[in-house]
């Protein structure tokens, strides 16, 4: 599944957090660019909301947490195995 991407002002009621503690996350390493969010340039920002809501379940239990975001990387088109295919030359 491809991810949703959210503007700050989206995300931070997603959550229900304010886009001031949004910013807070990122400037304290606890949200990580990539992966909770993505550049779109320089002042320029996208939330994941798949990864946002995961976080938002598993905040207070950082073991499960950390399984939840492996499950949701898995899943991610990249990390799958390639199809078989014919050998280029």
């Amino acid at each position: 599944m491809t991810p949703k991407f959210l503007d700050k002002h989206k995300a931070s009621e997603l959550i229900s957090l304010s886009e001031h503690t949004l910013k807070q996350k990122r400037s304290v390493g606890e949200f990580i660019e990539g992966l909770h969010y993505v550049r779109l340039g320089r002042t320029s920002l996208r939330y994941n909301s798949e990864v946002l809501l995961i976080w938002m379940q598993y905040r207070n239990d950082a073991p499960a947490y950390q399984r939840a975001i492996e499950a949701y990387l898995n899943l991610q088109p990249d990390n799958q195995d390639k199809i078989a295919g014919r050998k280029k030359r």
